[in-house]
């Protein structure tokens, strides 16, 4: 009986030696200089991923399977914009839990817009998505990015006979609210049915929601991109400007030029005409 306990221990030993002799013969990954990208900041879970909230630093003890290293540190004749390229690529997604503040970024810590579960993670307790279609980039939509926080515009024409100078008016009819994802539209597409644009996912409450499907039946609708210095203060709290210091709708009257005088040769007959700012049209 001892006999047999010692040849099994013999046997376990040498096995245990063989994986190790076996596993050593496989080159080990030299991690020495190799980057990766890493939290600036704590960012809670439901964060938006903006250029801001990541960065390169130098990796502190193994790379895990979920890391994104810098392509350029592994290898030196990358560009830099193979660099931008990887941090794009995770931009605009958001964070499923709390990453701490110099915390590896984990693919498994954040889902990528288009996930299933993207628009369900990134909400707010109570509150919506609403997805709002700018055929074009006017308004300042070419700017917008994930994350970012917006008013919205509403412009509205009127026929008035009696007042052709007030044919249009402009308010800011919703404040403050977080966008969650923006998509390039092709003329291709669809639901793109006024040529090429983009499609904003906005996060509101109810209320505002049904406001927002509302006004866009009413006219047209602009985004104004909000400074990111102060995210959560309202238009009215902000230090205004004196000509911010009049609140209301904005007349088409009110942005109208007075008319100039311009004069038109035609042949040897001169003829003085006056133009108007297409504002007041």
């Amino acid at each position: 009986m001892r006999a047999k306990t010692i040849l099994s221990v013999l046997f376990m030993t040498s096995v245990v030696v063989v994986a190790l002799l076996y596993l050593a013969s496989f080159p080990r990954q030299d991690n020495r200089g190799l980057e990766v990208l890493v939290a600036t900041a704590v960012l809670p879970a439901g964060t938006l991923l903006r250029v801001e909230d990541v960065a390169w630093r130098p990796l502190k003890g193994d790379l895990g399977p979920g890391a994104i290293p810098r392509p350029s540190s592994a290898n030196h004749d990358v560009k830099k914009e193979a660099d931008n390229q990887e941090i794009a690529r995770i931009l605009g997604s958001v964070t499923r839990t709390t990453i701490k503040s110099g915390g590896t970024i984990q693919l498994s810590d954040i889902v990528e817009p288009g996930d299933r579960d993207f628009l369900a993670t990134v909400l707010s307790p109570d509150m919506r998505a609403i997805t709002v279609l700018q055929p074009d980039i006017s308004g300042g939509a070419l700017f917008i990015f994930p994350g970012d926080r917006v008013d919205i515009l509403l412009t509205r024409n009127f026929q008035l006979e009696t007042a052709a100078s007030k044919t249009s008016v402009n308010q800011i009819f919703a404040e403050n609210i977080r966008v969650l994802a923006v998509d390039k539209i092709s003329a291709k597409t669809p639901i793109a049915a006024e040529g090429a644009g983009v499609a904003l996912t906005l996060e509101v409450s109810p209320r505002e929601a049904q406001r927002i499907d509302i006004a866009r039946h009413l006219g047209k609708l602009s985004f104004v991109l909000r400074s990111a210095l102060a995210p959560t203060m309202s238009h009215s709290a902000m230090k205004k400007r004196p000509e911010d210091m009049e609140s209301g709708p904005i007349w088409a009257a009110d942005v109208t030029v007075e008319p100039t005088s311009v004069a038109v040769l035609r042949g040897s007959k001169s003829e003085i005409m006056k133009s108007v700012n297409s504002a007041s049209q």
